[in-house]
């Protein structure tokens, strides 16, 4: 079970997602399939298990991009947001005229961790709302440009046995892990539980029964949610920390091989945050209090 990221996969979800979404996401991975790809060699000797739990391998050695790399990898993708969301094109020519023209090297140092610190940056610079479409549209390009070169570098590292992680991020670039699936069942172990990012593309296990945002391991906190007739697509809530976790049951899956992870969380999107304002709502209800709960359409 991979993300293809390809044409075919989109195909395939047109009878779940929005027609013009589809269209907008082929036209956008096309772009991504011509981004450059930044060569980077992997140390001989990477981090052991135990500095796993703590830092991400990115966090250890992680590529180098330049400014004037990133600059020229991005135009193509700024030109295709900005035909495509009108919103977008008004912020697009300050981007690549102005605002990009500003990073330096040292700007892009920790990219492959903290890329979020990057869109915080440029979204503040061009002035934009969270979550409002333009946000989202500067989002999805950042990630669209490093994500190449991020998944290419990951793919050359063999994570150490006994990885124990203290929560849900990636143990390659540290993002939240973006979907979990439960595997089939094991005679000893159940059904065990990996998750995938959607960053770098690692896929790596995890605990079933444990929160991946706060490490609660209490069966009384967490909750799962599916809605009727399609139990393969799950939304799990934590009452610990008011957060959530995507996840798909692979023997609910009639073909696993033609499932796009990438997909299946957009898919989840909207049942998601449905979850989330229920749960928080019985919350309110039962005398609970839901301080610091982030809405999932960007707590990430």
């Amino acid at each position: 079970m991979i993300a293809h990221t390809g044409i075919e996969s989109i195909n395939r979800y047109r009878g779940t997602l929005r027609e013009e979404f589809c269209d907008f996401l082929g036209g956008l991975w096309k772009v991504r399939a011509a981004v450059p790809v930044l060569e980077w060699a992997l140390q001989e000797t990477g981090p052991d298990a135990e500095s796993l739990s703590d830092k991400p391998y990115f966090a250890h050695e992680q590529p180098q991009m330049t400014a004037d790399f990133f600059r020229e990898a991005f135009a193509p993708v700024i030109r295709y947001l900005a035909s495509s969301q009108s919103d977008f094109a008004e912020v697009a020519e300050k981007l690549e005229k102005e605002v990009l023209l500003q990073l330096a090297d040292s700007d892009l140092a920790k990219a492959f961790t903290e890329p979020q610190m990057l869109i915080a940056r440029l979204s503040k610079e061009l002035g934009l709302e969270l979550g409002s479409d333009s946000w989202f549209a500067l989002q999805l390009g950042v990630i669209t440009v490093l994500g190449p070169t991020a998944c290419a570098a990951a793919s050359q590292i063999t994570l150490p046995e006994g990885i124990e992680a203290k929560d849900g991020s990636c143990p390659v670039c540290g993002q939240p892990a973006e979907i979990g699936i439960l595997k089939e069942t094991d005679e000893l172990h159940g059904s065990p539980r990996e998750l995938w990012c959607a960053f770098c593309e690692t896929q790596w296990p995890y605990q079933r029964i444990r929160c991946t945002h706060c490490g609660s391991r209490s069966q009384t906190d967490l909750s799962y949610h599916f809605d009727e007739g399609d139990e393969k697509r799950r939304i799990y809530f934590c009452r610990a920390c008011s957060k959530t976790q995507k996840i798909l049951v692979e023997k609910d899956i009639q073909n696993p091989d033609e499932v796009d992870l990438r997909l299946e969380a957009i898919a989840l999107a909207g049942l998601e945050e449905a979850v989330w304002r229920r749960c928080l709502e019985k919350a309110k209800d039962d005398g609970k209090s839901a301080e610091g709960a982030e809405d999932p359409r960007w707590a990430n």
